[in-house]
């Protein structure tokens, strides 16, 4: 991101009018797409390992070391996002869509969703996502 990028903080008017006088952070969606494209990739290949299960639940205690390779590489997807999320949110607040467009505000949704290590921030994010107008934030990616 560039020094001049201004994310989203639902502070007030004046930052909503400072909001809508920047133009769209495209870094910043295209990293967002990024990191919900490797996250699809990761949960698609855990696909499998539920195929496996008679009942549809994976037991960790029952996987081959291939099996458990996948879940491994979902798990440190699920960490990096949220590391990396957690970061952006703390420094410059929820990544709306005048920010980063419809997709990249849906990818940022996505990212907080699957962070389901750490429930607080989960919740943070809502609050987040909350505080905003409703045409800044998907209705449906709230309620999920």
């Amino acid at each position: 991101m560039t020094a001049t990028t201004v994310l989203w903080r639902p502070t007030g008017p004046a930052e909503l009018q400072l909001m809508r006088d920047h133009s769209m952070d495209a870094e910043l969606r295209a990293e967002l797409l990024r990191r919900s494209e490797i996250d699809q990739q990761a949960r698609i290949a855990c696909t499998p390992l539920f195929a496996k299960s008679a009942d549809g639940v994976v037991r960790l205690d029952d996987l081959e070391p291939e099996d458990r390779a996948v879940l491994d590489r979902l798990h440190e997807v699920d960490r990096d996002n949220t590391a990396w999320l957690t970061d952006l949110v703390t420094r410059s607040g929820w990544p709306g869509r005048p920010l980063v467009g419809e997709d990249g505000a849906s990818a940022a949704w996505l990212l907080a969703q699957h962070a389901d290590r750490d429930p607080a921030f989960q919740r943070r994010c809502l609050d987040l996502m909350s505080a905003l107008p409703e045409s800044e934030v998907s209705a449906a990616d709230r309620a999920y």
